[in-house]
């Protein structure tokens, strides 16, 4: 069972779209959370409430702790949640509830409007690897050229 202090009971208990902004360990996770069953609780279908986060490691602990609340609601450890709400119901749902990173959020809008977003339809996303190495071939490509064109900034170093 989640408990919150009255700043997180605010958050989990808002009207309209929320951001939760705070430093590591101060209960971010278990706020969204609660802010995702209150939604929940609310009859509001786990594919209709989307839960940003900036890591993978925090968008997987969420679903791990939603899945873990929902269970317990399941098998009713929990009275949690409007009357006759079908929490088996919601624990199917979880599975394919928008929950991701920023990241995996904007890519998935990407992959599903390409055309209008102006990218090419078969675009991937770079890992921290592909990425690292793209940026350490642009660097020196961008070195490299300034040297050759006499650069005066080259020259200072």
């Amino acid at each position: 069972m989640l408990t919150f202090n009255p700043r997180q009971q605010q958050a989990v208990t808002f009207t309209r779209n929320t951001v939760v902004n705070a430093s590591a360990g101060t209960g971010k996770t278990a706020t969204l959370v609660g802010t995702f069953l209150s939604q929940l609780g609310q009859g509001i279908p786990p594919g209709q409430i989307l839960a940003i986060t900036f890591t993978e490691k925090a968008a997987a602990e969420m679903r791990d702790r939603l899945k873990r609340e929902v269970l317990a609601r399941v098998s009713g450890m929990s009275a949690d949640g409007g009357p006759g709400l079908d929490w088996r119901r919601v624990l199917t749902g979880l599975a394919n509830a928008p929950i991701s990173t920023i990241h995996a959020f904007c890519a998935g809008l990407l992959k599903e409007n390409p055309l209008e977003a102006g990218v090419d339809p078969h675009f991937v996303i770079w890992d921290e690897d592909e990425s690292g190495a793209v940026r350490r071939e642009v660097i020196l490509t961008t070195i490299q050229a300034h040297i050759c064109a006499g650069h005066p900034g080259v020259q200072a170093l």
